[in-house]
């Protein structure tokens, strides 16, 4: 046997106990793991510092019955308390059968007490667990996180998926804002810019039937004494402001769309304004695109901040029998258009000032173009943004009106 060919049965050797030596070594079988859908974080009971709320995917019952997957929830929820959050997660190795994977998890929601006292020590285990994405929604409740990952929603098995798909459906309205885990910490950590978050609150659902009930009793619940097991599911509103780490109020949808117009984040949404002239009735105008800016000044050597939004919209409903598809009624909704923005900026601003708290970056504004007056006012900004004049510019503009240019309303 030639050298050439002991080479070649060598290699090919050495090829073959590759492919059966190397491979999925660290694999680790679907159903030892136990996937994590939402994180809720809670202030805890005495010695725990923390109570941690885990929502995990029950992958059997995630599939429909036709394929296999059962009738019970989709979910487990798992509450554990700790000294801190990276304790509590360790502490429910001791409850879950499976080892827990936060890769998959969509959203993390806080509580309102937790977050009024400083969620700073609590978001650094969430922002650095390898594990985590910090892609996750942030989210506030008014109340605690707990009942939020307890209740349900009626479109999605996993309610972490629904909590995923609202939020990303928000600008249909918004009405509320749309926020990673990484944004909420830039701006946690940046100067002139406090945080804000989109808020959630549980509702109840219809109850469901007691046992009683669907065995033939009393479906009325009256003469058997037996009561159906209340259901709550939940949705998006207000907007949680915080001083850094620290939750100081909410601002309502109002508020909140003032707030996204200051910081060209407004992509969609309905304006209603009376419809002009003398026929009574509301006009539902469509935003189709917008654009914020804003410009720190000085005046007289007095800071003052320019905000200019322009918007384009459509004319898509109207509750009155006038003609508004004639120039002189398309200047005045486009001014009432206007005012409606304006005074959405207005009502915003005003409440964060009340609060104290720069959500719209002005400061980050002023610290770029003016950095040496930054270093005066930057340790003090919060009491200048008090006092801080804000001028506010809006330029409306409707482009169509529709199929149609009469109202479909009695003559």
């Amino acid at each position: 046997m030639t050298l050439t060919s002991r080479t070649a049965r060598l290699a090919a050797l050495i090829l073959l106990l590759l492919v059966f030596t190397f491979g999925c070594w660290n694999r680790v079988e679907l159903s030892r793991l136990g996937l994590l859908a939402a994180v809720g974080l809670d202030k805890g009971q005495p010695p725990d510092a923390v109570r941690l709320t885990l929502q995990l995917i029950r992958a059997g019952e995630v599939k429909p019955p036709a394929m296999g997957g059962g009738s019970s929830p989709a979910v487990w929820i798992l509450s554990v308390g700790g000294s801190t959050v990276f304790d509590a997660a360790r502490r429910a190795a001791l409850q879950s059968s499976r080892e827990i994977r936060w890769s998959q998890a969509y959203t993390v929601v806080i509580g309102e007490e937790m977050a009024r006292d400083g969620i700073a020590p609590f978001l650094d285990f969430i922002n650095r667990y390898r594990e985590l994405r910090d892609l996750i929604w942030v989210l506030v409740t008014k109340g605690e996180a707990e009942p939020v990952l307890k209740a349900e929603h009626e479109l999605e098995k996993i309610p972490a998926k629904a909590m995923d798909s609202m939020v990303k459906a928000s600008y249909a309205t918004s009405f509320v804002p749309a926020v990673r885990l990484h944004d909420f910490c830039l701006a946690l950590s940046a100067e002139g810019q406090e945080p804000f978050a989109p808020g959630i609150e549980v509702i109840p659902l219809e109850e469901t039937p007691s046992a009683e009930d669907t065995e033939g009793g009393d479906r009325s619940g009256v003469g058997s004494g037996g009561q159906g097991k209340q259901r709550f599911t939940f949705r998006l509103r207000d907007t949680a402001v915080f001083l850094g780490d620290r939750m100081v109020g909410w601002m309502d949808d109002r508020e909140t769309r003032g707030l996204l117009w200051v910081r060209g984040e407004v992509k969609n949404g309905i304006i209603v304004v009376r419809s002009p002239g003398s026929e009574a009735g509301d006009v539902s105008l469509e935003i189709i695109r917008a654009h914020g800016k804003v410009t720190p000044q000085l005046k007289e050597g007095r800071l003052v901040v320019r905000v200019e939004i322009t918007e384009e919209g459509n004319l898509e409903e109207q509750l009155s029998s006038g003609d508004l598809t004639k120039p002189e009624m398309f200047s005045q909704l486009e001014a009432a258009q206007s005012q409606a923005i304006a005074a959405e900026i207005q009502a915003s601003v005003d409440k964060a000032k009340e609060l104290g708290a720069d959500v719209f970056g002005f400061g980050a504004a002023v610290h770029r173009r003016y950095p040496q007056l930054w270093k005066e006012l930057g340790t003090r900004w919060s009491d200048e943004f008090r006092a801080l004049p804000v001028e506010v510019s809006v330029k409306a503009k409707l482009s169509r009106f529709g199929l149609t240019t009469t109202a479909t309303w009695p003559r």
